[in-house]
């Protein structure tokens, strides 16, 4: 009678890595003749890579070949294929800074790194891990801000495994009004310049003192002056008009 082939049934496998790799796991043998042959089946091929708890190692797509033979001698090969993933890991959630906007006056000394904080879902605290990016805060060799405007600051922090995020801040830098000097208005009541020196004005009304004073002594004056001018030349007038009126009468006799 005819001895027909044994026949092994195989399902593909999927598995992730670290996974452990059951090369049996649902293989089954059945002959005709025999009956069941599963425990004749045999691994003839196995490429899958494992540690030697038998735990998936790489990821990839492997296969694995069975073999099965009855009693009579006769056999058959089967080939599944044993898919190897990578092992999902939990999303890295990126880290974030906490930074507020700053205020300052010019001359005050810029703390960059001032209540600025970093934290990560994963790794925690990760303040220490903070970097400037950018400072376009005008300021000196001390640190000390210089120049009124608006300006921003660029933080940059990244965690454990690569996730980076950036934080810009806004600094107000205003004008230092202590340091404006205002000119004090002049007194123009004030008969002193500020100097304990007389002003022009109290000047000049001493020098006008000081004329009527000398005319009352007996100095001439300007209308002292025009008097006598005019007494003169009344008195000429009179010679003249008399010495005329003899003449006249000398020349009637």
């Amino acid at each position: 009678e005819l001895n027909h082939i044994p026949r092994i049934t195989a399902d593909d496998q999927v598995l992730t890595v670290g996974d452990t790799l059951n090369v049996f796991n649902n293989v089954s043998a059945m002959d005709d003749e025999d009956g069941e042959l599963t425990g004749s089946v045999k691994v003839i091929d196995n490429t899958v890579p494992t540690d030697e708890n038998g735990n998936t190692t790489e990821v990839g797509s492997y296969t694995i070949t069975y073999q099965v033979t009855d009693s009579q001698g006769a056999s058959s090969t089967k080939t599944i294929t044993v898919t190897v993933n990578p092992k999902m890991e939990e999303l890295n959630r990126i880290p974030t800074i906490e930074a507020e906007d700053k205020t300052l006056t010019v001359g005050d000394s810029l703390e960059v790194m001032r209540d600025v904080t970093a934290t990560d879902a994963e790794d925690g605290d990760v303040t220490g891990n903070i970097q400037i990016l950018e400072n376009k805060v005008p300021m000196d060799e001390s640190g000390k801000t210089t120049q009124a405007g608006t300006y921003t600051i660029t933080y940059l922090v990244t965690d454990s495994k690569g996730a980076s995020s950036t934080k810009t801040i806004t600094v107000t830098v205003k004008e230092n009004t202590n340091n404006q000097s205002s000119q004090p208005e002049k007194d123009n009541n004030n008969p002193s310049n500020g100097k304990g020196n007389t002003s022009t004005q109290e000047k000049n009304t001493n020098k006008e003192s000081g004329k009527e004073a000398k005319g009352s002594k007996g100095t001439k004056t300007s209308t002292g002056t025009y008097a006598a001018v005019f007494s003169g030349i009344a008195s000429v007038s009179l010679a003249l008009l008399c010495g005329l009126m003899i003449i006249q009468k000398r020349q009637k006799r």
